[in-house]
Formats: C-alpha cells, sequence, structure tokens
C-alpha cells in the first residue's frame, strides 16, 4: 500500500534525523571535554612554570643574601685585623 510506505519512508528519515542530531551532540560534547581538558593543562603548565619561576627567584635572593651575610663577614674579619695591627 502506498500510504503505508510513504509512512515507513517518513520515520525512516526521522530516525535518520535523530541519529544525526545524536551524532553531532556527541560531536559537540566530544569537542567540548576535548577543549576543557586542554584549557586544564594549559592552567596546570602556566602554574608549574611560575611555581618555577618563583623557585628560581628565591633561589637566586637565598644567593645573593649569602653572599652579602659572606661580604659582611669578610669586611668585618678585615677590619678586626685592621684593629689589631
Amino acid at each position: 500500500n502506498g500510504r503505508e510506505e510513504k509512512r515507513r519512508e517518513e520515520t525512516r528519515r526521522d530516525e535518520t534525523r535523530r541519529d544525526e542530531t545524536r551524532r553531532d551532540e556527541t560531536r559537540r560534547d566530544e569537542t567540548r571535554r576535548d577543549e576543557t581538558r586542554r584549557d586544564e593543562t594549559r592552567r596546570d603548565e602556566t602554574r608549574r612554570d611560575e611555581t618555577r619561576r618563583d623557585e628560581t627567584r628565591r633561589d637566586e635572593t637565598r644567593r645573593d643574601e649569602t653572599r652579602r651575610d659572606e661580604t659582611r663577614r669578610d669586611e668585618t674579619r678585615l677590619e678586626e685585623s685592621f684593629k689589631i695591627i
């Protein structure tokens, strides 16, 4: 029967459209998840970089302070040695 065939054809088209819509939604969801993962990775890398820079700065500051302390001690020793003479 012709009507029956038309109805089946419409049903097939509707199912095809629903399948395509589901695939599109799935693709969008996967894309969103991928972008979120990339963003999190970028933030993590940025945090690690900032931490490394902070540690480097602290290390340099410590070295500078140590150098200044050694210089002060050397100057103090020198001054005391002159006092003795």
